[in-house]
């Protein structure tokens, strides 16, 4: 279904660029434009990016109605790349080729590129609402696949720059949101996730959709405290503390029974996403072999800048946590310097009044006492 509908889309295209509007182009430049497009959605760098984007400057913006027959053929391509195999793609050379939900995002990064471009340079308002009628469906596309977190986020984020650079109004944001939070569950996009048709497979999504409970006690008092969970031990460790702990005091920790936090399931459920993500059958050809730093931590770089956005640290921290830690490990040294500073100020203070106590009482040590006359000798009694 998606390769009739590219073909009807690429079809609609290619007579739209044929009209004077404002200059025809020819069979040949349509090709080199195709090309150009697929080229960048499979390498997102910024040379490919800056010839689509001036292909559409010089071709699209001023024209008044292929704007939206080319967005129509950008999302019949988003979803193409949804619905293919990504453990088949291979691109010419037997190269690697980004994977499907990759490939979906870089068609979004193209368009704001082209954004930013006709608004804050060519101050042009009005190529954003040609976009409307068909950028939800675009955005639901790249959104529409299932236990992928992090590149849900990443479409929410790119929203909420256009949000924050003026592209479309409040009203049309908001149904951008709702697009992207109807994507994994629309059923159009990616064949990574878990399928519901077997047994366990609904025992899984029903035990997962139960509500979050706290129970009154983690751990079981019967077992030895080497048996407990690692989380039971928390209230007996020290921070920055090397005296062993006392194993009397491990024991099972008694919680609040009831409903458990928001924050609590938010960041459980993160997790068991994380997990799902990493044992998957299509994880090893889900994505790109991950970047690697110097450090041998698992990083994502910008493909722009090549900064690094996010990323594990080598023992699986996140960053966040790792630069909340440093900067409490940075203030913590800095009170000690300043103790330690105050400290030797005192005792310098002090040695310094002892030692002039101590040459005072020496130079009246060295005082020569001269002796007095003799005492003279009392006469003896007469003995009469």
């Amino acid at each position: 279904m998606a390769s009739a509908e590219l073909i009807v889309a690429k079809t609609a295209l290619s007579g739209a660029l044929f009209r004077a509007d404002p200059r025809p182009c020819s069979r040949d430049d349509i090709e080199s434009m195709l090309a150009l497009v697929n080229s960048t959605i499979a390498e997102c760098s910024p040379p490919n990016v800056q010839r689509c984007k001036q292909w559409a400057l010089s071709n699209l913006v001023p024209s008044s109605a292929r704007t939206p027959p080319f967005c129509k053929y950008l999302v019949a391509l988003a979803k193409s790349f949804a619905d293919e195999k990504d453990a088949a793609v291979r691109g010419p050379e037997r190269r690697r080729v980004p994977s499907a939900k990759r490939r979906c995002l870089h068609v979004l990064y193209v368009l704001n590129d082209i954004l930013y471009h006709v608004k804050y340079r060519n101050r042009v308002d009005a190529f954003a609402a040609k976009l409307e009628p068909t950028l939800p469906a675009l955005v639901k596309t790249a959104a529409s696949f299932r236990n992928c977190p992090k590149h849900i986020q990443k479409v929410a984020d790119l929203i909420d720059l256009w949000e924050e650079n003026g592209y479309f109004d409040r009203s049309f944001i908001e149904q951008l949101r709702a697009a992207v939070k109807e994507g994994p569950s629309s059923g159009d996009g990616a064949k990574n996730g878990t399928e519901v048709d077997d047994p366990v497979s609904a025992a899984l999504k029903a035990a997962k959709s139960a509500p979050w409970v706290m129970p009154a006690v983690h751990g079981d008092p019967s077992t030895p405290w080497y048996d407990l969970p690692a989380g039971n031990w928390l209230p007996v460790l020290e921070p920055n503390s090397t005296r062993p702990m006392n194993p009397s005091m491990i024991k099972p920790l008694v919680l609040a029974p009831g409903p458990a936090d928001r924050a609590l399931v938010e960041a459980v459920k993160h997790l068991l996403d994380d997990v799902d993500r990493i044992y998957a059958k299509e994880a090893n050809h889900d994505e790109l072999p991950p970047n690697i730093s110097r450090l041998g931590e698992r990083v994502e770089l910008d493909e722009i800048t090549g900064e690094i956005i996010s990323g594990d640290t080598y023992y699986g921290w996140s960053r966040a946590f790792c630069g909340k830690m440093k900067r409490r490990g940075r203030g913590r040294s800095a009170r000690n310097d300043r103790d330690a500073g105050e400290d030797r100020r005192g005792r310098a203070r002090s040695t310094g009044s002892y030692s002039r106590s101590g040459s005072r009482s020496r130079s009246w040590q060295n005082v020569r006492v001269s002796p007095g006359p003799a005492p003279r000798s009392q006469p003896e009694p007469d003995p009469k």
